[in-house]
């Protein structure tokens, strides 16, 4: 009878004790450092307590681990191979030269907040140089005007659009209305 007792105990399958999975964290440690490449100490320190943390979460869920050490090495292996990429602090040297858009796009709005503040014909004008940048000549047929008017009434609005947007006397309006 002790005989059939002692079978059923040898095929039951004992669950792994969290105090077998700690007193395996000395080797993981050293795996996880050359895994780091000996790098960053506290990267594998996190690693190890990554995987010791992953592994008895299994084991309270009820999953059985035969071999604890080699399924440690597993996860902690897999953890570095599905590691995010190093977070490296942005410096003047390795921060991406692109202008940002937003100053630009402020800058727009407020030409063409200043724009419908003009006076309607030279409103008509700016806004036909803005939505398409024809030529004097081009505003002056599309119009009906003489050149020169078209001249003038260009000259006058730039002269007041550098009055309500601040720009010193001689500064570029139309840089501001590129798109």
């Amino acid at each position: 009878m002790s005989n059939d007792n002692s079978n059923a105990e040898r095929g039951a399958e004992k669950p792994t004790h969290p105090n077998e999975i700690a007193r395996l964290a000395p080797n993981l440690l050293r795996l996880a450092r050359v895994l780091a490449h000996r790098q960053n100490a506290l990267e594998a320190e996190d690693m190890t307590q990554e995987a010791l943390a992953l592994v008895l979460a299994r084991i309270r869920h009820g999953e059985k681990i035969e071999n604890p050490g080699a399924y440690l090495r597993t996860v902690l292996r897999n953890q570095r191979q599905h590691a995010p990429e190093p977070f490296n602090e942005l410096t003047q040297g390795n921060t991406p030269s692109i202008t940002p858009a937003a100053p630009a796009r402020m800058a727009m709005a407020d030409v063409r907040c200043a724009i419908s503040r003009l006076p309607p014909r030279q409103r008509e004008l700016m806004q036909a140089l803005l939505a398409d940048e024809p030529s004097y000549k081009e505003l002056a047929r599309r119009f009906h005007l003489p050149v020169g008017t078209v001249m003038s009434r260009i000259a006058r609005a730039r002269q007041r659009l550098r009055k309500d947007l601040g720009l010193p006397r001689g500064s570029a309006v139309p840089a501001l209305m590129a798109p």
